[in-house]
């Protein structure tokens, strides 16, 4: 049977933050705000098709649902309940961890949809270099000439005047398998780095819990100025990685401590709880419905207007590669 409504966030990693008694649900608030919805798992971080290939028959192939993100779950599963269980962490299951949590990065809308912004953001970079090369211009437009893409050559001037300003002529997008591809294909890189931090069970005290939500391996990392940057920088020497695993333990990853289990204060899990809800691409999700929680989601709903990818030095980025080249 084909799976139409694809999760990205794996329902026996949802289950370990419902409440052990009845009624189980969590409850799931919205970075667009309104009130906290009661929800199980079952219908929590799912899009339908949104790794499915839809063939041009109309027929649907769930090869990465079934065959990549399946195999991987059921191994972390049975793993991640004996680390919450007896919070030691074996360094032989750490890999199969690591890889969990590397496609727990790449999978999820956020991630997608930075890989979108990025891809824009080089393609108008592109068009710009372009109006730089008058005789590439020329080659192109006779090339579209000889295919009849265009009824007539447009002058060189022109078309490096629509190019210089593409921003105010085009609007570029870029679609949403082809960016959920690209995407995934940073797995291996992610998986590398977290396989090269040191990993800590944080175990939250009773008067405190940890939440969760649409995108939960959070990377932080502080900048000689003394700004967070969220998302990326895995590889850098200051990363701090956080991945709740339920609402009393944390996995903590970075290249300083040595712990592999740690008691933290309430004032530690706040801020871990905190970076969590800025990584959240929109929805964030709490084993009870609290005020402390409504003000995290108050306090981290500006990202939601936010770009994901700092627009000036993916620009500086693309231009120093290009000399460099």
């Amino acid at each position: 049977m084909v799976t139409i409504r694809n999760h990205y966030l794996p329902k026996f990693y949802l289950e370990y933050f419902l409440p052990k008694k009845e009624p189980r649900v969590f409850w799931v608030y919205d970075k667009e705000g309104g009130e906290p919805r009661a929800q199980t798992p079952v219908n929590t971080g799912i899009e339908r098709h949104l790794y499915n290939v839809i063939w041009p028959d109309s027929s649907v192939d769930d090869y990465i649902e079934r065959k990549v993100f399946g195999p991987i779950e059921s191994i972390a599963k049975p793993i991640i309940d004996r680390w919450l269980k007896t919070h030691r962490i074996s360094e032989s299951e750490i890999p199969k961890i690591a890889a969990f949590l590397a496609f727990m990065n790449t999978r999820v809308p956020r991630n997608i949809e930075t890989i979108r912004e990025v891809g824009a953001v080089l393609a108008t970079c592109l068009m710009k270099d372009l109006a730089k090369k008058p005789e590439e211009i020329k080659k192109y437009l006779s090339r579209l000439k000889k295919e009849r893409e265009i009824k007539e050559i447009k002058s060189i001037k022109e078309m490096q005047n629509i190019l210089e300003n593409f921003e105010e002529n085009f609007h570029v997008s870029m679609s949403k398998k082809p960016a959920m591809a690209m995407s995934l294909l940073l797995t291996e890189e992610v998986d590398r780095q977290l396989l090269n931090m040191n990993w800590c069970i944080y175990r939250a005290p009773r008067d405190s819990f940890f939440i969760t939500c649409d995108s939960p391996l959070v990377c932080f990392v502080l900048d000689k100025n003394g700004m967070a940057t969220f998302g990326g920088g895995f590889g850098l020497p200051n990363a701090e990685v956080t991945f709740p695993l339920s609402p009393d333990e944390c996995l903590y990853l970075d290249r300083k401590q040595t712990n592999a289990y740690r008691a933290i204060s309430k004032k530690i899990v706040k801020e871990i709880n905190r970076r969590t809800a800025w990584m959240a691409e929109r929805f964030i999700i709490s084993m009870i419905r609290t005020n402390c929680v409504k003000r995290i989601v108050e306090e981290s709903s500006v990202t939601i207007k936010e770009p994901k990818m700092d627009k000036k030095k993916l620009i500086q980025i693309f231009k120093s590669e290009r000399l460099s080249g």
